[in-house]
């Protein structure tokens, strides 16, 4: 049995215990839930102007950035889709998700995975405390409502710090999390090496989520859309070292996906390589029987689009 010591105050204080042993089944399913609901009560706490701790949540995310992702379930959660009254929550524990699935693939020791996860899990709280029809508004901000906009990370900030000193680190890069690298973001406006690193691992995920799933302002995007925007639209505002952190990690068409290819074919995600995860050998089935399309032999080819699971008795393919 391990230790990580959490200084803190009331349900949050004193320290976790981690015990060395495999998770059991379902054990990263049940966590995403627990997540998702302590962060919704938090959220509806704060929008009652109640006071709010993060209590439970801390132990929650503790623990995901001791075991992982072991069965993948958890990157799946990630990239379902979400009503829009669980915006917040959902959007916040996916970031979770992402950002320590970064974290672990550059290699960051455990005390610094926990002061990820804590981050990501509190850097849109904020976001509880403002109008609903600023939040959800489904066009530009004026002026004055992107000032508003830009204050929300004051609050998780605040709520990170009052763990106690130890959860400064957390405190921290929550804050920063909407800076970019090229000084384009908020609050402070920082660039480059002014900005810590766990808040460039948060910006990255926090990026890839907003764009996989609808938000009031623009439609969701597939994944490998998204992966590809990291990688050529955003340089320059984003970290290069966490962005080709997740696109090693993220597989947006695992095995057994069904897809349409650019050329109108359809088929089945075969083989995925770490090397190239958007482009996979997929498997197709034709009047002779099946044949695999090795996409990175096929250049001119892609995937256009992700297929529902078949019904009940229905064929793959």
């Amino acid at each position: 049995m391990r230790m990580i010591e959490l200084v803190g105050r009331g349900t949050a204080a004193a320290a976790l215990e981690l015990r060395d042993r495999p998770p059991a089944p379902g054990f990263g399913e049940a966590l995403y839930d627990e997540l998702v609901e302590g962060l919704g009560r938090v959220a509806a706490g704060i929008r009652r102007r109640c006071r709010v701790r993060l209590g439970r949540i801390v132990g929650t995310v503790c623990r995901w950035a001791r075991t992982g992702d072991p069965d993948g379930s958890l990157l799946r959660r990630s990239l379902e889709p979400y009503p829009a009254e669980e915006l917040i929550a959902r959007h916040s524990a996916n970031v979770t998700v992402l950002s320590l699935t970064i974290a672990r693939a550059m290699g960051l020791d455990e005390a610094s995975r926990v002061n990820v996860a804590l981050a990501a899990a509190a850097h849109d709280l904020g976001m509880a405390a403002l109008p609903e029809d600023v939040v959800l508004k489904p066009s530009a901000f004026s002026e004055g409502e992107r000032r508003v906009l830009e204050g929300h990370p004051s609050l998780g900030f605040r709520l990170l710090r009052n763990l106690g000193p130890k959860a400064e680190p957390a405190a921290r890069a929550a804050f920063e999390e909407h800076e970019r690298e090229d000084g384009s973001g908020y609050p402070r406006r920082l660039r480059g090496d002014a900005i810590c690193l766990e808040a460039k691992i948060i910006a990255v995920a926090d990026t890839f989520e907003a764009m996989v799933h609808p938000w009031p302002v623009r439609p969701a995007v597939p994944p490998h859309q998204a992966g590809a925007a990291l990688a050529k639209d955003l340089r320059g505002r984003l970290a290069p070292r966490p962005v080709r952190a997740l696109l090693r990690e993220l597989t947006p068409f695992p095995p057994t996906t069904r897809v349409r290819l650019s050329d109108g074919r359809t088929g089945t995600v075969w083989e995925v390589r770490p090397a190239a995860p958007l482009r996979p050998v997929v498997r197709i089935r034709e009047a002779g029987g099946t044949r695999n399309v090795d996409l990175l032999r096929h250049p001119s080819l892609r995937i256009a689009e992700v297929l529902p699971d078949p019904g009940p008795g229905q064929r793959p393919h």
